[in-house]
């Protein structure tokens, strides 16, 4: 799996929109920007992006202000609106995708005795986002991220043409807002919706801010909107939209990395969860870490400075911080006792949030190039597993490249390493042993080597790194005894 590099930002306007995205990532962790507008962050895997997605209400207005605040608070590379919208075009079928060429803002024009004077207010859509879109969505692939229970035997296709984005739901063909501006003035226009044009202000007054609107065709915005939705088209749109997103991050690589502070430096702060939201599991012995304050001039915050103070208890650090320069952040308080394992079980399955989209690398599988009805095997479950109860995320420093390397190479040195089920036992024995109720976080790789150095990654930038440290040894102890190995690992606890 590529290391995330990128950052991308996702808004849609339905619950239904933010749940087919949302089900792309693994990882996930809430982050709430200082005015409340919340964002759930996780990785998409098999490409080399973090998303970070929220759900606004419908409108321009709305979608203009958050857009702008996710910029300049997230710092994003690429925002996307992704959802559904009704289509104006009868050869445009229910459920194919529409990728956004430009955006049309329907309602701009002067009230004159003469009647309604049209002034148009084109929005243009990022170059960059628009190649990868075509890249991406050439062949059928992107089909393969469709979950199994939304697929249809009519394959959905894909439309790069431009969006109309107005104020209100139509759902006429006979109204003057379709007769009189769009069938009259944006004829070329290929789906109506309400966010795109805010977007696309956003990014106008923006330098560098790359925006595309992603629509899956849900109605067809023609007095039968109520018809379609009853079939359950404005769920199988979504997740069409979601899946060709996916795909374009697959495509698109990111140009900042993690090596430069200034690239993506972390928000000013991370709030709690909304009020009523269910507390994480752990949550009560994590350390509280204060997030770095924006400097005054504008620039990012640095990270190559001591590690943070610790002052008393808060919400749960999300291990999945970047890795940053510089010694493991350790907590003041000493590690909590490890106390002896249960007997070694059975390793169980790998966490549903280590499972992600099929992978698609290099050329269309067999099954993408077959009509699409035969990729559908015929067993495959509808139900999705759910996702794991989301986290707080709280700025962290990373371990020192050197010292997780350090414990990965000693990793190695344990003959059954190699075996991803032995992995997967000793991460579900580590949960056991650190209270967490679920096995010790530490996603997949596809190559042995590869998922040791995470596990070794988590472990440093575990919340309590002794504490993890000693669980891994005592899993390790307990399942497969290596004298030497041991040695080794025992020198590492100091």
């Amino acid at each position: 799996m590529a290391e995330a590099t990128g950052l991308a930002v996702v808004l849609t306007a339905l619950p239904l929109e933010h749940r087919a995205v949302r089900a792309l990532l693994t990882e996930r962790s809430l982050r709430t920007h200082p005015s409340g507008t919340v964002f759930e962050q996780g990785t998409l895997p098999g490409t080399p992006w973090q998303v970070a997605v929220a759900c606004i209400d419908a409108g321009n207005l709305g979608s203009a202000v958050i857009a702008e605040r996710a910029r300049a608070w997230l710092r994003p590379e690429a925002l996307f609106f992704v959802g559904v919208a009704g289509g104006l075009k009868d050869d445009i079928r229910l459920g194919d995708v529409v990728v956004a060429t430009r955006v049309y803002h329907l309602h701009g024009g002067k009230e004159t005795s003469a009647g309604h004077r049209l002034r148009p207010v084109p929005g243009a859509v990022s170059h960059r986002l628009g190649q990868a879109a075509y890249a991406a969505l050439v062949d059928d692939r992107w089909r393969l991220r469709i979950p199994p229970a939304l697929r249809t035997s009519l394959a959905p296709e894909v439309h790069h043409k431009p969006v109309a984005a107005g104020e209100v739901v139509l759902n006429s063909r006979t109204t003057p807002l379709y007769t009189q501006i769009i069938a009259e003035h944006y004829e070329d226009a290929a789906a109506v919706e309400m966010e795109s044009a805010g977007i696309a202000k956003a990014a106008g007054l923006t330098d560098g801010l790359h925006i595309l609107t992603v629509r899956g065709i849900s109605d067809h915005a023609d007095g039968a909107k109520a018809a379609a939705d009853a079939t359950g088209s404005q769920p199988r749109a979504a997740a069409h939209a979601a899946a060709a997103l996916a795909e374009i991050l697959a495509v698109l690589v990111p140009t900042a990395r993690p090596s430069d502070p200034a690239a993506y430096p972390p928000p000013a702060a991370d709030a709690a969860p909304p009020a009523g939201a269910a507390a994480p599991r752990e949550a009560a012995a994590a350390p509280r870490i204060p997030a770095p304050a924006p400097r005054v001039d504008g620039s990012a915050p640095r990270v190559g400075g001591p590690a943070p103070r610790v002052d008393g208890p808060a919400s749960r650090v999300d291990v999945s911080a970047p890795r940053v320069d510089g010694p493991a952040l350790r907590d003041a308080a000493p590690a909590p006792r490890v106390h002896a394992p249960a007997p070694r079980r059975a390793a169980p399955a790998p966490h549903p949030a280590a499972a992600g989209p099929p992978a698609v690398s290099g050329a269309p599988s067999a099954a993408a190039q077959a009509p699409f009805a035969a990729a559908v095997p015929a067993a495959e479950p509808a139900a999705v597993p759910p996702p794991p109860p989301p986290v707080v995320r709280v700025p962290q420093a990373g371990p020192a490249d050197g010292t997780a390397g350090e414990l990965a190479t000693t990793l190695g040195a344990f003959p059954d390493m190699a075996s991803l089920e032995f992995r997967q036992g000793i991460l579900a024995d580590m949960g056991e042993i650190l209270g967490l109720g679920r096995p010790f976080l530490a996603a997949e790789r596809a190559v042995a080597h590869d998922h040791q150095r995470e596990i070794a990654r988590r472990v440093r930038a575990y919340r309590d790194p002794d504490a993890a440290l000693q669980a891994l040894y005592a899993a390790l102890a307990d399942a497969r005894p290596d004298d030497a190995a041991l040695d080794r690992l025992r020198r590492l606890l100091g």
